[in-house]
């Protein structure tokens, strides 16, 4: 692949400060824009770019084949994300374009989220917090905003990769049990025996766990994998996290759940239209949302951008970053 430091770079929105100091000081020709007005300018931004060799794309950015096709001299998309739903990797690779994400660095980040969010629905802090902010609290009743204890639960964990088990580890100490369903079915004894954990099928783990998060990838076989079937599997105690992408959830039938009280509550991320919300959600007691920020500390998007930023470095030196989605021997040899 023929790239160095005169290449054209566009960065679909603003990089963290230190990073896009880096860009700009070894990268000749570098430009970002305002993430909101890509967004709601794609098309626009891509054909007035349609010379740039690398871009740096966010999940918001959908870059299927048609958007490809306006940037014949694409070579490299640098997605600011572990996740890559939002590109479509097929069209991609035909074209001879590599996809670099973010793996590994926002594991920690994500999985604390997640955690924060169960510990949120368990304890009704949401609605804690709104009834003093509405001025309510008059006095103190034994009965007041009763939540349920993590401890000695049953956690259910739904993808058990990097993330997944960095939220298991978060249990540790609250002498839980924990269940867990991952594509790789090679049993890890270590893992198990330290965490108390068992590796199951969907089925039962969501029809014994008292708190069920998922941590799987969005793909065909995940596309509303919690259905309103399985959905109706989940115990009436059950609190359902959701930090992985929104269309793993069918949003509709879970909106449908909370509103009938079908689960105790559910700790939302990730949405199926997003940033897009329905208003059902959003009028729910027995939910906590947050506008996808799974990555959100300041370290955390350093990181992703420095991992983003060393794997072209990387493949101007001709090598192979080890954060390439689309990576074989056979399509690195084409785009060298």
């Amino acid at each position: 692949m023929t790239l160095n430091f005169s290449c054209k770079i566009i960065a679909l929105g603003n990089l963290p400060t230190s990073v896009e100091d880096k860009f700009k000081s070894n990268f000749t020709h570098f430009k970002s824009y305002d993430l909101e007005h890509c967004t709601n300018n794609l098309d626009d931004v891509l054909q007035k770019h349609s010379d740039s060799e690398v871009v740096i794309s966010f999940l918001c950015h959908k870059l299927d084949c048609q958007r490809l096709s306006f940037m014949p001299k694409l070579k490299v998309i640098a997605n600011y994300a572990v996740g890559f739903d939002n590109i479509d990797i097929e069209a991609a690779t035909k074209k001879n374009i590599l996809v670099l994400n973010t793996p590994d660095v926002l594991s920690e980040a994500t999985a604390d989220l997640a955690f924060a969010l169960t510990l949120a629905i368990s304890r009704k802090i949401n609605e804690g917090h709104k009834f003093i902010c509405q001025n309510k609290w008059q006095s103190l009743t034994m009965n007041m905003f009763l939540g349920q204890a993590i401890s000695r639960k049953t956690i259910g964990i739904i993808g058990l990769g990097r993330i997944g088990k960095i939220y298991a580890k978060r249990f540790l100490g609250f002498d839980v049990k924990i269940l867990y369903t991952k594509k790789n079915k090679n049993v890890d004894l270590v893992f198990d025996e330290k965490h108390n954990a068992r590796q199951v099928e969907l089925d039962e783990l969501l029809r014994q766990s008292d708190i069920v998060s998922i941590h799987c990838p969005l793909n065909n076989d995940t596309y509303h994998l919690i259905d309103a079937n399985n959905l109706k599997k989940l115990k009436p105690n059950c609190i359902l996290i959701n930090t992985a992408r929104g269309s793993v959830i069918e949003e509709p039938a879970l909106i449908k759940v909370l509103q009938e009280n079908r689960i105790f509550g559910a700790g939302l991320d990730v949405f199926e239209n997003e940033p897009a919300v329905p208003t059902a959600l959003k009028n729910l007691d027995n939910v906590v949302m947050t506008p996808h920020i799974g990555s959100a500390d300041a370290n955390t998007r350093e990181a992703m951008g420095n991992l983003l930023y060393n794997g072209l470095l990387a493949i101007i030196e001709g090598k192979i970053p080890q954060n390439v989605v689309n990576k074989s021997d056979d399509h690195w040899s084409k785009c060298i």
